[in-house]
Formats: C-alpha cells, structure tokens, sequence
C-alpha cells in the first residue's frame, strides 16, 4: 500500500489528494501557513522534501478557501488552472493555461469549494474575457456549464484551427475536427474526474467524505 509519502511525492497526484492527506494529518489549520512553515512540518512528518510541484498545488488548493483571488484575479486564475492541472508553475513567469486547463482547474475548485450555502463570488470580467477568448478560438459557441461565465469578445474572429487556412478541403476538415472539440473537451475532462476520484479511493486517509465527487461524476456522466 502506498504511503502519504509516495503521494506526496508524485508528481501526478491532484491538488485535492495531496490537501486531503495534509488536512487529515494538520487539520486546516495549516491553510495560514507560509509555505517555508509547510515544508518544515512536511519534511518532519513525513521524512520528504517537498518539491516545488506540491507546494504549488497546496497553496493553490489551500487559497481558496482564504482569499477569493481565484475569482478575481486573472494571475491567480491562471496559476492555480496550471497547477490543478498539473502543469509547472514558474514563479514570475505568466503561463496561459489553455482551455482544457482552465476547465478543469475549475472543475477541481468547484468540487474543493463544495455546496455551500454562501454567495458565491462571481469571476471578474478578466477572467471572464480570458475564458471566452480560450472558447472563441477553439470554435466553441457554448461553453460547458462550469464555464458558463465566460465573456465572448464582442468582435467575431475566425477560430485559430482555420485562420489562415485557403485549401477547402484542409478547411473543411479543420472545420469538422472544431465540431467535434466541445464533446472532446468534455469527455477529457470527465476522463480527468474519473483518475480523481480512482485516487481518492485508495488515499491513506480516514473518514473521506466523496459524496461530492460521486454527484459530479454522476452529473458529468448524465
């Protein structure tokens, strides 16, 4: 049986496994500590270093439920999409996050944030304009309900996959591969929700609550 250690350690393990293995260690109170502090209580407790890859993703996990600048602020948007999605995170250094990033870094906050009964905070018009721009480009006229906050640019522009495309029978197929790009778009991300919750099922953790991640699924599956 794997430790807490080796998912610690592995750089494919999800933002929500490692917080789960951490929470039920420290409780949520480590949510406030810097992350030197973090580190410091990682490596006494479980014998490792944490790499740069999992103080991203528990910082990012752990900034949603103290701040809401992932609703608000494209910079912390971006960078918790590209660490929920498992993609480095260079600090000073803006990395756009494509649309399947950003679909599943919302994903993955929406099922962190949970059912609450709170106003939720709405995306700011940046954020907002980002998505929608990610959407235009890609073809896609109606964004997937978690995106249903996406802002189109006002002006049309021709989808990048057949911007500059003259042949017609290249275009016509660049044009039917763009249909298909919302169902492909939601089947990944079903398929990443799915390798969620396979690893929650056989985290060294007590007491998981995976209701909520069995009612997405079964949302995403419907």
């Amino acid at each position: 049986m794997r430790t807490a250690a080796d998912w610690l350690l592995d750089d494919t393990t999800f933002a929500t496994c490692s917080l789960a293995i951490l929470v039920d260690r420290f409780t949520t109170a480590f949510f406030d500590w810097d992350p030197a502090t973090l580190a410091l209580e990682i490596k006494h407790e479980y014998g490792i270093e944490p790499p740069n890859y999992l103080t991203d993703r528990v910082q990012a996990g752990a900034a949603l439920f103290t701040t809401d600048l992932f609703h608000v602020a494209i910079e912390a948007f971006t960078a918790t999409c590209n660490a929920f999605a498992r993609s480095p995170v260079l600090k000073g250094v803006f990395l756009p996050p494509d649309l399947d990033d950003c679909l599943w870094g919302v994903t993955e906050a929406v099922l962190l944030e949970g059912p609450t009964e709170d106003e939720v905070v709405p995306f700011s018009q940046p954020v907002a304009r980002y998505v929608g721009l990610l959407l235009q480009q890609s073809g896609i006229k109606e964004p997937p309900s978690m995106l249903a906050f996406a802002e189109y640019p006002e002006t049309d522009v021709l989808p990048e996959s057949l911007a500059g495309t003259e042949d017609t029978t290249m275009f016509e197929a660049n044009w039917a591969r763009m249909a298909q790009r919302p169902a492909v778009l939601e089947s990944a991300n079903l398929s990443t929700l799915q390798e969620l919750y396979r690893q929650l099922l056989t985290l060294p953790v007590r007491d998981l609550d995976l209701s909520y991640v069995e009612q997405a699924l079964t949302v995403l599956q419907s």
